[in-house]
This record gives C-alpha cells, structure tokens and sequence, in this order.
C-alpha cells in the first residue's frame, strides 16, 4: 500500500524529509510559497509540488511541518493543516527551539502531534507526551522505522502533563 506525506515547507529540513520517504516508497506532496525553495529540485519519483497548505495535507498519512523556527507561524501551518487533514493523520514538527508541549498546545487535535528531528546518527529522535496514545505512538514509530531507526524521547513516568498541572 503506498502512503502519502505532506511536507510543508521545502528548505533544507523539507528536502531531506523529501528524500527520506521517496526513499521509503511513500508519496510525496510538497508545499512552500518559495518557488525556489531547495525541496523543489530534484523532483523525482511519486514527488509533486502543490500550490496550497489544503491541497496538500487532503488525505496525507504524515504531515511534516517543516518551516522556519517561529512558534506563530509553526502555529497557523499546524492549525491550518489539522482544519483540513483527516483526523487519523499524523503533524510531524521539526522544530528545535520549541519543545513538544509548546508545539501541542496549539493544535486542533493535540494527540496527534509530535515533535521528530533528524539525528547525527541517521536516525530520529521522537519526541511524545502523553496526549498521544499508545496507538498513535505506535502508528508513528511504525512509519519512521520505514525511514530509518528510531529514538524514541518520550516523556517521563514522573513528569506531569501539561493537562495534569492544570487540573491540580
């Protein structure tokens, strides 16, 4: 079965996601305002650019949120990306001035966004917190075991949830 991603933003981060998962068999749709944005040289494969964050992101598996480093932009892609996704797919933020709370606390669907950054040793680190259930966790380690090894950073038993402080 061929899966889709979405990548939103087609720097540097957006072309190697690109790669990973053409790589991988999956079908790619690339979305950025920049029309020479690196992502969009090399476009081989089942790889497409398309025009809008909506025409993107329809019925993606994956959406990898690939965009500069400001939490208000980061914000308005991953809501605008949620508004139209299906409700099953999965936000992939690299971001690495934000942690994964701040990233979650933004979204329409909180569970369904987790935080992956490439690591030097070629594989991921995945970044979790317990909003995201042990099926989402699977789905997603599932998926980026297709690309490459996984590292899995997940939040400490002894360490609150964002929900939990609140609540107390």
């Amino acid at each position: 079965m061929t899966r889709t991603v979405a990548i939103l933003g087609a720097g540097e981060t957006g072309r190697r996601w690109k790669q990973d998962f053409l790589t991988a068999g999956w079908r790619v749709r690339l979305f950025d305002p920049d029309p020479d944005a690196p992502g969009f040289q090399d476009m081989t494969g089942d790889c497409r650019r398309v025009g809008t964050i909506s025409g993107s992101v329809g019925d993606a598996d994956w959406i990898v949120v690939a965009v500069p480093d400001r939490l208000e932009l980061i914000q308005k892609v991953v809501q605008r990306a949620q508004a139209v996704a299906t409700k099953e797919a999965v936000i992939a933020v690299t971001s690495r001035a934000y942690d994964i709370d701040a990233l979650q606390g933004c979204g329409l669907r909180p569970g369904n966004i987790i935080r992956v950054l490439h690591d030097a040793e070629g594989g991921f680190d995945f970044h979790v917190t317990r909003r995201n259930d042990d099926s989402f966790r699977k789905k997603a380690v599932l998926a980026l075991s297709e690309l490459s090894a996984v590292r899995c950073l997940g939040v400490p038993d002894e360490a609150p949830d964002q929900d939990d402080a609140a609540s107390a």
